[in-house]
């Protein structure tokens, strides 16, 4: 079936509608139509900034928090050392009691020893860096690692 020949100047009257004036009323819908979308993508820039921002600054807060745990223990394993010195101070200062037998001094003398190490034990320093530096390192990766885009 062949295609119905076009009427002549078919191409200057669709070039004509084409090409018109636009009513002013279009004019004033395109224009609205717009500054709408200029005024929601600089939104959606402002809030996905405000967003990138804010998990940045979550971040970082997670690491210094992470930070100071690992100065607390450090100064927990201070304490804990000093504890020990003061236990071992006291036990050195104590006078055996009088008229000890060297039975009851080799029993006094083995009290101690379980005592100090009992002492040592339980004030024994924490591994700091064990505990909790990995989590420190993640989050510095975390903060430090370029942003994608």
């Amino acid at each position: 079936m062949a295609l119905p020949d076009r009427p002549p100047g078919w191409r200057i009257r669709l070039r004509a509608r084409v090409l018109r004036p636009m009513t002013s009323g279009a004019k004033r819908a395109f224009l609205t139509l717009l500054v709408i979308s200029f005024a929601l993508a600089g939104a959606n820039l402002e809030f996905t900034a405000r967003e990138v921002n804010g998990v940045r600054t979550a971040e970082a807060t997670a690491a210094r928090s992470v930070a100071s745990v690992v100065q607390l223990c450090q100064l927990g394993n201070e304490s804990r050392a000093q504890q020990v010195t003061l236990w071992e101070h006291l036990v050195t200062i104590s006078k055996p009691p009088p008229h000890e037998t060297a039975a009851q001094r080799r029993e006094r003398l083995a009290t101690i020893r379980v005592f100090i190490a009992y002492v040592q034990r339980v004030f024994a320093p924490r591994d700091c860096a064990r505990r909790f530096l990995p989590v420190l390192a993640w989050r510095l990766v975390l903060i430090l690692r370029p942003p994608k885009g």
